[in-house]
């Protein structure tokens, strides 16, 4: 597994060298940096460009926005565990990173930090807001290739989606102990709303197979909800992310589960 991830880091690294100016846009310094992104979904759609604000963390930061950093650190090779807790051992990673990429060694994850962080991919993630950080589809399979879960399948993107979502189905996968299949994402299709696929909330998985595994802890585990029409709906956390499964049985077929996490 190590081997694939530190291929698309390969691969992605060739193509920021053709899309540097791209990357530009975001600022080395300062507290904010302003950065023009298209998340590129696969329905054609074209973003507007976003003011990111890249959240702060340091030693006692906790939440998605530490959980998200501590995987992408990992994926750049560096130990430590991904716990959503910034403690000693995130930060010594962090001024390892720093000091490999000729940073400021301070331990905190900062604009210039993220930037340099996220610059293994095609896209740099979009961050709208500390408990908002977009992804696009390559960095967001570094993340799951890294948990141990395999790609989407079919013509399923991630473009888009949020970081929670990402480490909502990570924390998933480790509370299950099950193989996970994605079946859903971003691409269009599904229905629009607040919290939609579209806007990177949501994710289908599958059912049958290997999916019954989850099914059964789901099911077993999670409490049951109102449903959503005919289709139950159960209610859980997972790692202080809320997630709320609906069992669904769409009428052209295709029963899965739909997830949306928040």
């Amino acid at each position: 597994m190590r081997k694939n991830v530190r291929n698309l880091l390969l691969q992605g690294l060739a193509a920021v060298l053709l899309a540097g100016g791209a990357l530009g846009a975001v600022s080395a310094t300062g507290d904010e940096a302003n950065a023009s992104a298209n998340p590129g979904r696969r329905s054609g759609s074209h973003a507007t460009p976003l003011k990111a604000v890249w959240p702060t963390l340091k030693t006692g930061s906790r939440g998605a926005d530490t959980l998200t950093a501590q995987h992408l650190l990992a994926v750049r090779g560096h130990r430590l565990t991904a716990d959503g807790v910034f403690g000693q051992k995130t930060a010594q990673a962090v001024r390892d990173f720093q000091r490999k990429n000729r940073l400021a060694v301070d331990g905190v994850v900062g604009p210039a930090t993220w930037h340099r962080i996220v610059a293994g991919t095609t896209t740099p993630a979009i961050p709208t807001s500390g408990r908002d950080v977009r992804l696009d589809h390559r960095l967001a399979l570094q993340q799951l290739a890294a948990a141990g879960i395999k790609a989407p399948v079919g013509r399923t993107s991630l473009d888009g989606v949020r970081a929670r979502t990402i480490q909502g189905v990570i924390a998933l996968k480790k509370a299950s102990r099950c193989t996970i299949t994605i079946t859903g994402g971003t691409e269009s299709g599904h229905s629009n709303g607040e919290y939609s696929h579209a806007k990177g909330y949501k994710l289908d998985l599958r059912t049958r197979d290997e999916g019954r595994c989850v099914t059964n802890w789901i099911k077993n585990t999670q409490r049951k909800g109102k449903p959503r029409g005919n289709d139950p709906r159960r209610h859980g956390t997972l790692n202080g992310i809320s997630a709320e499964y609906v069992d669904e049985t769409p009428r052209n077929g295709g029963i899965h589960w739909d997830v949306t996490f928040k």
